[in-house]
């Protein structure tokens, strides 16, 4: 017996939608400890080129001296279950946008929860 079309759509539906759901870029966890001196707005995670990817904008709040950094140079790291997955250190001279790319898509899929920590830069 035939499948009534609502049914049928509802299924194909599905079926298209559940490869992007189990591609999905995990939830960050932001980590911060420059959040009184440095205020970062995110774009949701994305996956390109076997790569999660993030966009990020950072603005200045007071100078990272407030928040005991020895210089402008700050760091980050994203980590997945204690193991670091990509990291990286840069100048923060005034606002600033930066690309993250947080590890690659193999490592990540499938993941609920990303942790993605800032602070200051060791010298």
């Amino acid at each position: 017996m035939p499948m009534p079309a609502r049914s049928l759509i509802k299924t194909v539906t599905l079926a298209l939608l559940l490869p992007g759901m189990a591609m999905a870029a995990p939830q960050l966890r932001l980590h911060n400890a420059l959040a009184k001196c440095v205020s970062i707005e995110m774009t949701p995670p994305q996956s390109r080129h076997q790569q999660l990817i993030l966009e990020a904008d950072f603005r200045i709040k007071q100078a990272t001296a407030a928040c005991g950094c020895t210089s402008m140079r700050v760091a980050w790291h994203s980590e997945l279950a204690g193991e670091t997955l990509s990291q990286e250190r840069f100048s923060l001279s005034g606002n600033t946008h930066k690309r993250l790319v947080l590890g690659a898509t193999d490592r990540t899929q499938g993941l609920r929860e990303l942790n993605l920590h800032f602070s200051c830069a060791a010298e």
